[in-house]
């Protein structure tokens, strides 16, 4: 089955209520939509989101955040803090449990930090080492990697940015920016055959920028382990998920190359209607 454009629930202007959007995109035509990470709490929205796909013949992909959390908890799957980490893995679950209900095969979670973040995304104290917050993270991907699988849901960990408008660069506190820590991320994990990349390009942009990196050979030696795309741009120096371009530098390098293959979502911010329907045009040229 050739794999579509998905639109994320994020890149509307002013789109904090999930259903409001949503009824915007369909009355606008948009039938794949990525439920994003930026929407508000709401009781039992793991049922309405099922009835809504059922009255609107939509197809969905869930995303990090998804199903928003009353807590507002900062997901960390190498929280130094044991209880963080445990509702960590528990929000990833109850997303692929979404998934299976939405008949939805792919699901990603941002990579973890070496340091619990506040609610502004401000890093202080003291860290653990890297060494011991990347054992933390892969540890939960163990639990988590084989509930995907028996959930028939492939699942995918997003490449980290190291630069915000929000926090400003945090890039020593992330982990899973560089080609290095996904290589060996997978020669620990090389059991498991249905776990992946979701690549962010806006992220890859900015990490290549401040670690000084080769983006193309990011790209080309994880090639066979993306899964899904993230698409938006920025200047490399923040992660401010711009719109796309028709000469957009990642069209070519890698969506040419998946589009079909793998989900590809536009995640650009703060966007009209019109702009998102000139971009997913865009990026539904590529799979002609």
């Amino acid at each position: 089955m050739k794999e579509l454009v998905y639109i994320s629930t994020s890149c509307l202007r002013g789109g904090r209520d999930l259903f409001k959007t949503l009824e915007k995109y369909v009355e606008s035509g948009i039938k794949n939509i990525e439920l994003g990470s930026s929407h508000l709490y709401t009781p039992n929205i793991e049922k309405k989101v099922s009835e809504f796909q059922n009255s609107n013949k939509v197809k969905f992909v869930v995303h990090n955040y998804f199903p928003p959390r009353e807590d507002n908890l900062i997901l960390n799957l190498a929280s130094p803090n044991e209880n963080i980490r445990e509702k960590s893995i528990d929000h990833a679950k109850t997303a692929l449990d979404l998934c299976e209900t939405l008949g939805s095969r792919f699901y990603a979670i941002h990579a973890g930090f070496i340091l619990d973040p506040d609610k502004g995304f401000k890093f202080s104290g003291t860290p653990l080492p890297y060494e011991r917050s990347y054992e933390i993270f892969i540890s939960s991907l163990r639990e988590i990697i084989p509930y995907a699988e028996e959930k028939g849901v492939n699942f995918a960990v997003e490449n980290n940015t190291s630069s915000s408008t929000q926090a400003g660069f945090v890039g020593d506190y992330l982990l899973m920016q560089k080609p290095d820590e996904f290589e060996t991320m997978f020669r620990e994990l090389n059991e498991f055959n249905e776990f992946g990349v979701l690549l962010d390009v806006g992220h890859l942009n900015v990490a290549s920028k401040w670690y000084k990196f080769n983006k193309e050979i990011f790209i080309n030696t994880l090639y066979d382990h993306i899964l899904g795309l993230h698409l938006h741009e920025n200047d490399g120096n923040a992660d401010t998920h711009q719109n796309i371009r028709k000469d957009s530098w990642f069209l070519e390098k890698i969506v040419r190359k998946k589009a079909g293959k793998v989900p590809m979502t536009l995640e650009s911010g703060n966007l009209s209607i019109k702009e998102i329907l000139e971009s997913k045009k865009i990026l539904e040229s590529y799979l002609k």
